[in-house]
């Protein structure tokens, strides 16, 4: 889980509507991981920073394709998110973005 370690390692992961959490495994080519941040959040993608550093990855036309909420993305953001988002850490971020 994003935040959680696993031997010192930080992980991505997908946030689906449903709650659930799911780890995201990234290329070093980026254009393969825009490809899969586009697939996980089944779209085009926007970036939001969350308070506490980390970013949220969500369709930038998710309340507009009327995507399903996603009740735990929207308490991390503190505004309605839509649809499957990808949490990363900082340094995620960093590196991926």
């Amino acid at each position: 889980m994003a935040g959680d370690t696993t031997s010192g390692v930080h992980m991505a992961e997908i946030l689906g509507i449903d709650a659930s959490r799911r780890p995201i495994v990234f290329t070093r080519y980026e254009t393969e991981n825009l490809d899969l941040l586009q697939g996980a959040v089944d779209g085009d993608i926007s970036v939001r920073k969350l308070g506490d550093g980390r970013f949220l990855v969500l369709n930038e036309d998710g309340e507009l394709r009327q995507l399903p909420l996603n009740a735990l993305a929207t308490a991390l953001l503190g505004e309605s998110v839509f649809g499957t988002v990808v949490l990363l850490t900082g340094e995620e971020a960093d590196k991926y973005l």
